[in-house]
């Protein structure tokens, strides 16, 4: 009786499946991380644009007819200031805007994000 060779698996390739699989991971944890921290600090300048845009109303008061929506940017910054509206205890609220381009995620189709922020500033009271 003749025994017939038995025939072997062949795993070539598997590793360069299993690394890119690998890759690919690392790849979108990498750009989570860039792109989520540039949104995060988009936010903070947008928080703060708005902020200061609140206070400035209050220091120089604004006419009522004026309190509608605007569009108005800052060329510093590129943060727009979306609205002026009256806030609580006759002070001001301010509503901006950033979009900005992704850096990494954009090969994966996500090519920009958009950072919202309201502020408010309250007058001081009166004695």
């Amino acid at each position: 009786m003749t025994r017939q060779p038995t025939r072997r698996r062949d795993d070539r390739g598997s590793l360069t499946v299993f690394f890119m699989c690998i890759c690919l991971a690392l790849y979108v944890c990498i750009g989570l991380s860039v792109d989520d921290g540039r949104e995060l600090a988009a936010h903070a300048r947008t928080a703060f644009a708005s902020s200061a845009a609140a206070s400035a109303a209050l220091a120089a008061p604004v006419p009522a007819d004026a309190l509608q929506y605007a569009s108005i940017s800052a060329a510093s910054n590129g943060v727009t200031l979306l609205s002026l509206f009256p806030g609580p205890n006759g002070g001001y609220c301010t509503t901006t805007s950033i979009t900005e381009k992704t850096w990494i995620l954009g090969i994966v189709g996500i090519d920009h994000f958009t950072a919202n922020t309201t502020a408010c500033s309250m007058s001081a009271p009166k004695p």
